[in-house]
Order: structure tokens, then sequence, then C-alpha cells
């Protein structure tokens, strides 16, 4: 009976249903279901001949009929029962299903005879070898299922495997490891990427076969070079499978962040070798190597190829050949081929445009590891002040991982680790770095010109100027405002609350001073004595002001509007809530270009102070007016408006 025979009538007999959704957990139903989805996935992506399904669910028939009472009127009300179990019985211990079985226990003993580097002698407890395939195939396929299928070089169809290496294979990167492994013999390797003993460290299994090489590994993949450097914390190590991997076993964790997460990783070199590890961390080891192994049987691999930023024209350059760490470059190398051929270009006029967004921004036909956010929504200040930028295409990939390939690398130094991915995901990185030079150089010019037209006090000056300037027309704003207040129109108040984003706020309060904190206030102030007094005369009457009128302008188009003429460059572009970028600056790949604002917006003042050690940078343009009674209803007169 063919093993596809046997699980179709493993399936009938369980009342297999894919689509089940509800379980009772009064029994057996709910284990019984994840087995066959099990079986399921590893006849799809493991091994298509059913063998290991078949001893899944051998095992599983076993446990159900350990667990099932048995029930002489149920057998006695339906004969037939009995017969239904007895051929599965029959089945199960059938000669198909013992050299499926054969075939893994033989698998799995010859490993461990290498591990243990000897034939033990006397029986094996067979049953005991299929009980531990049972309990970690379940651990195995989770942790491969969310494994990176890295491919570096393509070559021909999968040949069967018969090196499996029982030593865990050490580098400081994968650089060192690819080129290492490309001229090695074909085979099965554990290794381990040491990236600096940081959290970065990963473990990986690396398939050198018929001129393939391909790495299935845990690397947490960053959505920009350095990713992990800004992080508040290592929680992102938590993504690591811990439960196929020895890391319990072979590491010490120090230097813990606030939270709690190591920030150092350090590998027991003296513990590379299975042998050292115990059964309990190398048997899951051996069964996914097994597991592998068979996968990709017969296949030519349909993956699109992966790139190191490392082994890139601008970086692998760079890299002294008498370190410790130096890479050992293949004659005629088909890995450092592919790096020189891959055409990373940009086009400098798509740049400036923002066109490149729609290649790189969120979208449900790409990879969401090959876009990030890049919107283009700060065109304006491009326009305006990205005149002359340029960017050095020679220098555009160049990272400080090849520190990691050097003997200058210190434990103190955050070193980012080898940024990898396809053709599309190396050119992500490549715009992001783009636009985060264009966003340096745009901020630059702005202080440049800040600086030059006098700073932030200068600008007041232009804008109170302009403002009395246009006071007429300010003071018509404030009889209609008052007029729709009067006819029953909301007033915005004291506290701070946004009204429509296209009209300019204007606070109506009687009080003695404005609703808005930090408004230029357009009274004199009178004193009294050494202190002041809050209190403000009225442009009219000249008597104590009771009533103020706040503008607060939302954008620079509304402050042209309330002067009545252009605002100076450095001030176009200005928002009164600041220019925040699309996404998480630290979680994802952003625009940083559109970040970049003026320097009176609260954000970027900040950053005015950190980068140029500048002060008193920030302005909101709100201002406020004060009226006595007698005051506002001369102007209401003036403008038509019933008095008060």
């Amino acid at each position: 009976m063919e093993h596809r025979e046997i699980l179709d009538k493993w399936a009938k007999y369980t009342n297999y249903d894919p689509n089940q959704s509800t379980f009772n957990l009064a029994n057996y139903s709910y284990e019984l279901h994840k087995v066959n989805e099990r079986i399921k996935s590893i006849i799809q992506l493991y091994d298509r001949t059913g063998a290991l399904a078949v001893i899944q669910a051998k095992i599983m028939f076993k446990f159900i009929l350990k667990k099932t009472s048995f029930n002489m009127l149920r057998y006695m009300q339906n004969p037939g029962a009995l017969d239904e179990d007895k051929e599965m019985w029959d089945m199960f211990h059938s000669s198909e299903v013992i050299a499926a079985e054969n075939t893994y226990i033989e698998a799995i003993n010859k490993l461990s005879d290498e591990v243990i580097g000897k034939t033990l002698i006397g029986e094996r407890n067979d049953e005991q070898v299929l009980d531990g395939l049972f309990e970690a195939t379940d651990i195995v396929m989770k942790s491969l299922e969310g494994c990176n299928k890295d491919l570096f070089i393509k070559g021909g169809r999968i040949l069967p495997i018969t090196k499996i290496s029982t030593h865990i294979h050490l580098f400081e990167t994968l650089a060192q490891c690819l080129t290492a492994f490309e001229v090695a013999e074909d085979g099965l390797y554990l290794v381990y990427i040491n990236c600096g003993g940081t959290a970065d460290g990963y473990f990986g299994f690396l398939l050198r076969n018929n001129s393939n090489l391909l790495f299935i590994n845990e690397r947490i993949n960053e959505a920009y070079s350095g990713q992990h450097q800004n992080t508040r914390n290592n929680r992102w190590a938590e993504n690591k499978k811990y439960e196929l991997f020895p890391y319990d076993f072979i590491f010490n964790y120090t230097e813990h962040d606030y939270k709690g997460y190591a920030t150092k990783h350090l590998i027991n070199e003296d513990k590379l070798a299975f042998f050292e590890l115990g059964p309990k961390a190398y048997l899951p080891i051996i069964i996914a190597m097994i597991m592998l192994s068979k996968q990709y049987i017969g296949e030519t691999l349909d993956l699109p190829i992966k790139y190191i930023d490392i082994l890139l024209p601008s970086n692998i350059n760079k890299i002294p050949a008498d370190t410790e760490n130096a890479l050992i470059l293949p004659e005629n190398s088909a890995l450092i081929a592919s790096h020189k051929a891959i055409d990373l270009s940009f086009d400098l006029k798509k740049i400036m445009s923002g066109e490149y967004a729609e290649e790189f921004h969120h979208n449900s036909n790409k990879d969401y590891r090959e876009t990030g956010h890049f919107t283009n929504r700060n065109q304006l200040l491009v326009d305006l002040w990205g005149q002359g930028f340029s960017y050095d295409p020679a220098t555009l990939y160049e990272t400080n991982s090849v520190l990691r390939l050097t003997n200058s690398a210190s434990d103190s130094e955050k070193i980012p680790p080898e940024f990898i991915g396809t053709r599309d995901r190396i050119r992500l990185q490549g715009y992001y770095q783009i636009r985060k030079q264009l966003a340096d150089y745009i901020r630059d010019r702005i202080h440049d010109a800040w600086v030059a037209y006098g700073k932030t006090p200068a600008v007041i000056d232009w804008y109170i100027s302009n403002i009395k300037n246009n006071f007429e027309k300010i003071e018509m704003l404030v009889a209609a405002e008052y007029l729709r207040i009067k006819e029953g129109g909301e007033a915005l108040g004291q506290s701070w609350r946004w009204g429509d984003s296209q009209k300019i706020d204007i606070y109506y309060v009687e009080q003695k001073y404005p609703a808005v904190y930090r408004s230029i206030i357009l009274n004199k102030e009178k004193k009294n004595g050494r202190y002041y007094s809050n209190e403000y005369l009225c442009n009219h009457s000249g008597a104590i002001s009771n009533i103020f009128f706040t503008f607060a302008p939302k954008d620079w188009t509304q402050l042209e509007l309330l002067c009545g003429c252009e605002v100076p460059k450095v001030v176009k572009g200005w928002l009164e809530r600041g220019h925040r970028g699309d996404g998480n600056s630290i979680l994802d790949a952003t625009d940083l270009v559109t970040e970049v604002g003026t320097p009176f917006e609260e954000r970027e003042s900040e950053k005015y102070e950190s980068l140029y050690g500048d002060s008193n940078v920030y302005f909101n343009f709100a201002f406020s007016i004060g009226y006595s009674k007698r005051g506002l209803n001369q102007i209401l007169k003036k403008y038509g408006v019933s008095k008060r």
C-alpha cells in the first residue's frame, strides 16, 4: 500500500476536516486536528514521499488507543467498529510503514553515532527514537516556518544529500561563511553568525549542493541598516528560534538592557561539537537536518537571489587581507560576480521629484520587506532648498559592518549587522540612504538661510511689522468672528482645540489675558511697580483689556493672508503641527525628507538645538489682541456690526 493511500485512510478514519474551527476539549479532538495539519504541511514542505507523515499518523493512532477506554457496549451494538480499528492497526504495522520507520530510525541513529563518535553496542529502543521524532517534528516545523530562505548562488537540481555535518561552524559574518562554503564539499551544515557577540547573532542551516548555496536561517531582518542599534531594547530578539537551536546550552548572556534583554550573546567555543550539547539539544537539530535534506531533492530552487552589503564593490575593496577575520575570496567566485553585476543605480531627477515613492512605498503587490513609508509629502521644501544636491553612488552602500572583518572593531562600538536581501531590498536601503542625505542637505540649507536672515527674532520682527501694516483687515476678522459667535457659533475658548484645518483658528475669551500660551500680544502692557500686572491696555480706548482674540494660524499660507504679503523663503512650508513623517522612523524604512520642517516648528527647533547648538528657535506665529468693552464696540460699529 502506498503512503498516500495510508494517509487517505487515516484522514477518513479521523474525520479530518481542514476547515474545522471548534473542538471538544474534553477529548483529544484538538490534538488530533493539529497532528493532521502537521501531516499536511510535512507532505507539502518537507517529505513528499509521505514517509514522515505516515510515522506521525501511526504515533498519533497509538496515542488514541492508549487514551481510549474499551467500551464493550459500543462494540456489541456496532461489531464493525472493532474491525475498523483492527484494520488501522494492521495498516500501521504493514511492511510499508515499517520501512518508512526504518528510514528515519537509521538516519537518526547514523547521525547520533557520528555525534558520539562510535556505534553503540546493544539493541536500540526504536520506539523511543520514534517518540522523540514525533515530539521534535512539531518544534522543528514551527521553527523552520519562521526562518528566512536565502539563496545566494543558484545551481542545478538538488542532488541527494550525503554529508550532514555534526559540528557548529562559527563565523563572524555571513560574508565569511558564504565565501568559505562556496568552495566546500557538498553537504548540509549548521552555522552560527556571531556578529561580534551581540544579540544580532543567529543560527542557520547552510546547504551547499550542485553549485547551489542556500542558507535557511533565523536572522531577524532589519527594516534598514542599523535599525537594531536605534531600538530602545532588544525585544525583537524574542523572534529567534530558541526551541530549535541550542542557545540554553552554549551561550552566556550579559549586559542586559532596562527591559532585561541581553545585549551580549557570548558563545562557548568549546561546545561547538554536537556531542558537547547533549541529546536534548542536538536531537531537534538532527531531525531538522534530516527533514531539510529531503525537502529540496530533485528540485531547481525557485527563490530570488539575495545579496549582502559587505560583498558589494564599495565595501569589499576596503577589507584588509591581513586581518584575523579577512575574507578568503574564491577564484572566479560566482558569489562575488553576482554582487558586482547587480544594478543599484538611481535617476537623480526621479529622486528629487519623489517619483520613486511609488516603487518603494508599502503596497499589497510587493514583499513588505522590500518597501517602507515613502509618500513624498514634502515636495515644497525639496523644490525650495534641494537645488545642488548630489550623492556619490560609489559610497551609497558603505557600511560599518566591514569593521567586523578588521581588527579595529571593539566591543563598545555599535556596529550594525550585515544588511541582506533581494535586489529590491538592497535598492530600498539605497533609496533610504539617499533621501536621508537629501533631508540633511535641505535642513543644512534652511539653517544657513535662517542664520543669514537673523534667526527667529528677525522673523518675529518681520511678522509683527506686517501684522500691524495689515491691522485693518485683521480687525475686520475680529468683528466678523464676534458676529459669528453672537449668532450662536461655537467659540474656541481656553482649551487648545483645532477647528477647520482650512481656516485660521481665532480664540475668544472674556478675561484679562489671552487663551493661547506663548502668543504675541499686540497691546501695551501696564506695569504696577516692580511686578507685572498681566493687564494690557486697549489700543482704542486705553482702558484695561478684558476681552481677547487670539489668531492661531496653521500653515504658511495663512500667514500670508494675515500679513497681506509673501512670507520670507525661510518661512515657506511652515506648519503649526510640524512635519511628521509617515510610519515609525525607528521600526520602518521611512522617507526622512518628510520630517524636515522650518526652524519654527517644535520638533525641528529641537533638532536645531541638538544639531547646531542654537537656542530660542521655536515660534508658533500666534498673536493676540486685547479689547476693553468700549474699544470692541468701536470696531464693531466701524465694520457695521451691532454693539455687544
